[in-house]
């Protein structure tokens, strides 16, 4: 499985949205939408449902503050959002999804995502981050597009199938 997990929804429509066909398609290939975000659980849902994830299991950062790394590996598997969390707290989901198991690609544009783009399989920002964000990243969007990151997630796939399949020949 892979997770996509974003510091806030930036999109292809402008800061706040999540273009819902990106998104869509990005599920429709077996990737799980995730959300670390500092606004609060109502506007991290809404964000969710306008999407097309209409229930939603989320954790609050109080919460993630309070739990030990073993109960947050749990955890991870289950939530879609981590809301109200602060920057150095998003630290701690990126590991816990990846001992979990998932790929992890982490959407961040500000200073405070440096660590967490570092810290990802793929960190990904956009040409208009700062540039502390965009030196951590793997990915620079040069523009407000996410369909690009759905060609990724299908060449990487195709690439690991096929390499798969030559090292077992």
């Amino acid at each position: 499985r892979a997770g996509l997990q974003s510091a806030r929804p930036t999109p292809a429509n402008g800061p706040g949205v999540v273009d819902r066909g990106f998104l869509q398609v990005l599920l429709g290939r077996a990737a799980q939408f995730q959300n670390a975000s500092g606004h609060d659980r109502h506007v991290a849902a809404k964000v969710s449902q306008d999407v097309g994830m209409p229930e939603v299991k989320i954790l609050m950062g109080g919460e993630l503050r309070e739990i030990s790394d073993s109960a947050l590996l749990q955890k991870v598997r289950s939530m879609d959002i981590f809301s109200e969390v602060e920057p150095d707290r998003k630290g701690r989901i990126i590991p816990a999804l990846r001992k979990a198991g998932h790929v992890v690609g982490y959407l961040g544009d500000g200073i405070n995502d440096a660590s967490t783009l570092d810290g990802a399989n793929v960190g990904i920002s956009a040409d208009t981050a700062v540039d502390v964000a965009k030196e951590a990243a793997d990915i620079v969007l040069l523009e407000k597009d996410l369909a690009v990151l759905v060609q990724g997630v299908q060449e990487g796939r195709t690439r690991c199938i096929c390499r798969q399949a030559c090292t077992t020949w």
